[in-house]
């Protein structure tokens, strides 16, 4: 649980070969995140404010999604740090620990299906380094590939489809 919004600012660099940024906007920090300057401290408040928002409501919705969560420590869980499966568990931020077979028998079970297989969706129609892979499918090839690859772990997104919808 955290929000995090990595920028960077190359406004030093510029200086340094002797590049001046002259953005012009139609607004008041319209480029408020613009990489080629530093931001004001009333942009990076502006920035915090957007942030610390977005944490609040993400708690919330965990809050009121996640009935057995330990909310005496709700400071320690929405802090962003990573929790061990045990740990995850006691806290009541997963409601079991299992493989990758167990997750699909119990989405097929809880969409109701008796019958349903994987499917992996990729842009490239290969073997995806990871789910954004923007690489253009060769010709006559389909998006929908096996989900399971030769070692047995995803190769992208997962999806169920329940039989009969037309794969």
């Amino acid at each position: 649980i955290g929000v995090i919004l990595p920028t960077v600012s190359a406004a030093g660099l510029l200086d340094k070969i002797g590049l001046r940024n002259e953005t012009y906007t139609a607004g008041r920090n319209k480029d408020l995140l613009s990489p080629l300057r530093q931001a004001t401290p009333g942009q990076r408040q502006i920035v915090q404010r957007l942030l610390d928002g977005m944490h609040a409501r993400f708690l919330a919705v965990v809050t009121q999604s996640r009935p057995n969560l330990a909310t005496a420590r709700l400071d320690d869980i929405g802090d962003g740090r990573i929790f061990g499966a045990d740990e995850a568990l006691e806290l009541g931020l997963v409601d079991q620990i299992g493989r990758l077979h167990e997750a699909i028998a119990l989405a097929r079970s809880l969409a109701g299906l008796e019958q349903a297989r994987v499917i992996l969706y990729t842009r490239g129609g290969g073997d995806p380094q990871s789910v954004y892979a923007a690489a253009a499918a060769p010709a006559g090839s389909s998006p929908l590939q096996p989900a399971l690859g030769g070692t047995g772990l995803p190769r992208g997104a997962l999806y169920l489809w329940p039989e009969g919808l037309g794969l």
